[in-house]
């Protein structure tokens, strides 16, 4: 009798494994076995440390950064001088790329004549001396992007796609590193936001390292390991007073990314929603501000990441080569089949 349960369990798991291998698991299935893992590692490992290649620092325009003079009750749109003096100082201080998250489709200019003008010119700086990337997004047949004066000072070479694709369920998990575009009426390849940071800071074509990169999923480290955070803010004072020794320390030879890290805006959910930590725990160590402890406490892990974060993972592990590749069919059947045979043999 024991025999021939056995039997019947051995079947009917054979058959499961058949028809699990044939049939492809759902969407919804498929995304959260895949969490789930990032989920069970931590678990088992805690938070896994970033790459020691390079670390992408993120200087994250946050909610501390609009309570701090002399950035306080300004629109955005007249941020360009501020902006202007933290990019010449982290070209100063020898950042390797830096790539700006932050699309300003309009100017001031018009209004307040020469303000743009110390933006523009650190833009052409940056442009010409290869180290920097501009953004811009995608939305249906027109672009998202920076106002025309920014895009000729940086030039046109230097602005790139910052869609991010997300799986059927709504989640991030490998953001594409190739575009295929239409223009006028053609199909022309485009190098997306991140590929095009890693492949500047490997001095390689961003095409040569798309290969061998497709289809790869985000390696998130979890638990707020994903990349240290620093205070535009706490930059922009520390660049004011010539504080060349912190920003060289922090910043030379680093792919840096400018973006925003807010409390509602620009949050994205990826495959590492289920081991997220609190925002304070990202950031990394002041120049002249200390953090304003009174916004983050309290505050409880969240479920989304801010965009530049999931940049500066994907440019991470493009550096690294530490991207999960996705299992295969065979290897799929073979770990169904383990799990099948174990559980026909449990009592």
């Amino acid at each position: 009798m024991q025999g021939r349960r056995c039997f019947l369990t051995g079947a009917a798991a054979a058959l499961a494994v058949i028809l699990l291998s044939l049939l492809p698991p759902a969407d919804w299935l498929r995304g959260v076995s895949i969490d789930s893992l990032f989920w069970l590692r931590y678990q088992a490992f805690g938070p896994q440390q970033g790459p020691v290649a390079c670390p992408v620092p993120l200087r994250a325009i946050a909610e501390e950064s609009y309570r701090r003079p002399p950035l306080e009750g300004l629109p955005k749109v007249l941020w360009t001088p501020q902006l202007a003096t933290v990019i010449e100082a982290l070209l100063d201080s020898g950042a390797k790329v830096i790539g700006q998250d932050i699309v300003l489709p309009t100017s001031a200019e018009a209004f307040l004549p020469g303000r743009d003008r110390p933006y523009l010119l650190a833009l052409r700086r940056g442009g010409q001396e290869g180290r920097l990337v501009l953004g811009r997004i995608q939305h249906g047949r027109e672009p998202l992007s920076p106002h025309p004066s920014q895009v000729y000072a940086a030039g046109p070479a230097n602005l790139r796609l910052l869609n991010l694709v997300t799986d059927p369920d709504g989640i991030v998990r490998r953001p594409p590193g190739v575009f295929e575009l239409r223009v006028n009426g053609e199909t022309a390849s485009e190098p997306g936001f991140g590929l095009e940071l890693a492949a500047r800071y490997l001095e390689i074509a961003p095409e040569t390292l798309a290969r061998g990169n497709a289809d790869r999923l985000l390696n998130f480290a979890g638990g707020g390991r994903e990349t240290p955070v620093y205070s535009f803010a706490d930059i922009l004072a520390c660049a004011e007073v010539g504080e060349r020794g912190y920003l060289s320390e922090h910043f030379a030879g680093k792919v840096v990314i400018l973006g925003a890290a807010l409390d509602k805006e620009d949050r994205i959910l990826t495959s590492a929603r289920f081991v997220t930590a609190p925002d304070g725990a990202w950031f990394a160590p002041r120049c002249k501000h200390p953090v304003m402890e009174e916004l983050y406490a309290g505050a409880g892990a969240r479920p989304s990441l801010p965009g530049s974060m999931i940049f500066a993972t994907q440019v991470d592990n493009l550096i690294a080569g530490t991207a999960l590749r996705p299992a295969g069919s065979l290897e799929v059947f073979g770990a169904i089949a383990l799990l099948a045979l174990a559980a026909a043999f449990l009592p």
